[in-house]
């Protein structure tokens, strides 16, 4: 993992966007037809950052408590950990098709979706090659 990209400050803001993000989702009005449609979208969001509360806590980032909101189950996180390379993997792939940042950057006002794009990529990419190479594990 490059770290000068995988530092607190970048992950932290990650984090917070994709809060935003999923707030911003869960608070949309949708009609009873299409909110499966909207809780994939929220779905994926959250395999976003989960795979960044990961990056935290692995590459010593900060405490656990700098990115995980009060009462927020760790059940769903334990269930990305179980096939998170996998998970990865799908992000990865998500992201060279098209950035969550870029789609959402006007109605969560992102800053610079970007450079936050290509930091999120090489976050995601590091982590998937940490993974492979046994750098990083999952205990």
């Amino acid at each position: 993992m490059d770290r000068t990209i995988c530092n607190r400050e970048n992950c932290l803001a990650l984090v917070q966007d994709f809060k935003d993000i999923i707030n911003w989702l869960e608070d949309f009005p949708v009609e009873n037809d299409k909110r499966a449609q909207l809780q994939n979208e929220i779905n994926g969001m959250v395999q976003f950052k989960y795979a960044l509360y990961f990056i935290w806590q692995k590459y010593h980032l900060g405490n656990d408590e700098e990115v995980w909101e009060d009462g927020e189950s760790m059940l769903p996180y334990h269930f990305f950990l179980s096939d998170i390379k996998r998970g990865v993997f799908q992000l990865c792939m998500f992201c060279l098709v098209g950035s969550p940042l870029m789609y959402y950057r006007k109605v969560v006002s992102i800053e610079r979706p970007e450079q936050k794009t290509e930091i999120l990529k090489k976050l995601l990419e590091g982590l998937q090659d940490d993974l492979s190479n046994g750098v990083v594990k999952v205990i």
